[in-house]
């Protein structure tokens, strides 16, 4: 059925039509009803006095009345002959009519009056409490932005203290700052985006600290020894306090860091924890103290240096991590570390031993340009993608200790000035070595390619086990150097050997032959200009036979 009742709105726009006649056609009728202030509370006593006068009157003076039937309302009130009524009777009935019709209308007219009151109590009461809303509302916004004002304060005082000569003043300034980022993003009465910048500003200045130069860090070889040094410039006491000082400072930032990146709990859908959307920018930093078991999202530390023996332990890198173009002055120990993206180590410089424990690549590990002056080990590290040294320098002994190479591998033109070891190392896709290597009991569960690689000395392929034929086409050996080949018993593949050569009136090689595909070259036949090697001859030639400087292409 439909429903025919008028709505709100139409009753409305009825009632407000009806008042629109009212006023025009009858404006004393609309005056007396609808003014802001009507007649009858303008003149309200008035009216109850004159009333009950009237009243009063008329209830006095009926028995002077000399005719009742006369009277055209009374004759409707009193009776008439025909009727029971006495004379008395009646006269007391009309008195007692009118005394009820003037109580009835001063009842009104009260009803009325009071009606109007509370009205204007209810717009004084709503008035009243839109004002106190208002108050309240400005209230609260003089409240924000006192606490607004208190908080910048205390973040001017707090980077006054980070320039302090004491470390515990620094260490409160950092402490405020902290709580400061805390504070930001726990207020409600910002947005997301209001929170994240009034964050930020705070986390560049607690970076742009750690980017501050400390001059004292390049002594800290010296300075971390038991004794002063016999050639040390400067009052090694002081100088001692003064390092280790400001490395707690440092360690602070860091751990602070550490503490609100990594998620505690499951209270929303991010893997991080509060500050992990903020951006840590430390490029160009020098960095004097262990970096052990944090947690660092989107860690930005290029062009920095590492002084004195650089630690790394058990420390979680979310997001991208940036070491590019860094150098390491000391030794390197990286134990326990993961990096869930990408790494990359590009054109960096380790000038000490380096060691990769337990480290775990989920993404990319770049090594491309890294020159590394000490000893390199890497022992039961996981590189999940894609790994590349391209254009890498190892001056001494690099050893791959039981590593897994999932993704592809990258050696090309790498330069090796010692042994190359790898030991029961695995390689899940196919990779590309790119010169000198030793391989004992390690496992190729792809293509093993070393197509075109340079074995300047040794080339010990011992116990290796190959899931496909290893290609060796165009790799080169030194005849002079030993070379040996031999699989595993239970390997898919084995080396497939080519004949051997002569060089110098001599046979190579004289143990082991190489294999199929591979070329020996002559150790002093190195062009320079060219970078490589001009004389070389495959297994079904000699050396013997082939032109000075030039290559010998026959087959």
């Amino acid at each position: 059925m439909p429903n025919n009742e008028p709505s709100s709105g139409q009753r409305g726009k009825t009632l407000s039509r009806f008042k629109k006649w009212l006023r025009e056609k009858y404006p004393h009728v609309y005056g007396f009803f609808f003014s802001k202030t009507p007649f009858y509370i303008h003149h309200f006593f008035g009216l109850l006095v004159s009333l009950g006068i009237l009243g009063g009157f008329l209830a006095l003076t009926v028995p002077l009345w000399k005719s009742w039937n006369s009277i055209p309302f009374l004759g409707v009130l009193i009776p008439t002959a025909s009727t029971d009524y006495s004379e008395s009777k009646a006269i007391a009935d009309l008195r007692l009519h009118i005394l009820y019709i003037t109580g009835g209308i001063i009842a009104i007219l009260t009803l009325l009056q009071t009606n109007w009151k509370n009205q204007g109590d209810r717009l004084k009461i709503d008035a009243d409490i839109k004002k106190n809303e208002q108050d309240a509302e400005k209230n609260e916004r003089d409240h924000i932005r006192q606490v607004h004002s208190e908080r910048r304060s205390r973040y001017t005082k707090a980077i006054e203290q980070l320039a302090n000569e004491k470390a515990a003043v620094r260490l409160g300034g950092i402490y405020t700052l902290v709580g400061l980022v805390d504070e930001w993003l726990a207020d409600d009465t910002l947005d997301p985006e209001e929170q994240q910048k009034e964050g930020q500003v705070i986390i560049n200045n607690l970076c742009s600290y750690v980017r501050s130069p400390f001059p004292l860090a390049a002594k800290i070889n010296d300075l971390l020894t038991d004794s002063e040094p016999a050639d040390y410039i400067g009052n090694f006491i002081s100088d001692q306090a003064t390092l280790r000082d400001e490395q707690e400072v440092r360690q602070t930032i860091f751990t602070e860091i550490s503490l609100r990146v990594k998620k505690i709990g499951r209270s929303n859908d991010s893997p991080y924890g509060p500050w992990g959307t903020f951006n840590f920018t430390f490029q160009g930093s020098n960095i004097f103290y262990p970096l052990n078991n944090l947690h660092l999202i989107n860690a930005d530390f290029r062009d920095s240096i590492f002084w004195g023996n650089s630690k790394i332990s058990f420390t979680q890198f979310y997001g991208y991590t940036d070491l590019q173009e860094s150098t390491f002055q000391g030794s390197a120990f990286f134990s326990g570390v993961h990096f869930e993206k990408e790494a990359r180590f590009n054109d960096s410089i380790f000038k000490g031993d380096v060691k990769f424990s337990g480290v775990t690549f989920s993404e990319n590990a770049m090594f491309p340009g890294v020159h590394f002056h000490g000893r390199l080990e890497v022992f039961r590290s996981v590189f999940r993608r894609t790994t590349t040294f391209l254009g890498a320098n190892f001056f001494k002994k690099s050893v791959f200790n039981e590593a897994i190479f999932i993704g592809r591998t990258t050696f090309s033109g790498t330069n090796y000035c010692e042994l190359f070891m790898h030991e029961k190392t695995k390689f899940y896709s196919p990779t590309v070595f790119h010169k000198d290597c030793i391989f004992f009991n390690s496992i190729f569960e792809k293509n093993a390619i070393f197509n075109g690689t340079v074995f300047r000395r040794k080339s010990l392929f011992i116990k290796v086990k190959f899931e496909s034929e290893p290609l060796f086409s165009k790799s080169q050996f030194n005849p002079l150097k030993r070379n040996k080949f031999t699989t595993q018993t239970h390997s898919k593949s084995k080396f497939i050997f080519g004949d051997p050569v002569t060089y110098n009136g001599c046979k190579y090689p004289k143990h082991d032959p190489i294999p199929i595909g591979a070329y020996l070259f002559d150790p002093e036949s190195w062009n320079e200009k060219q970078q490589k090697y001009t004389n070389i001859c495959n297994p079904m030639t000699s050396l013997d036979n082939s032109s000075d400087g030039e290559e010998d292409t026959s087959k």
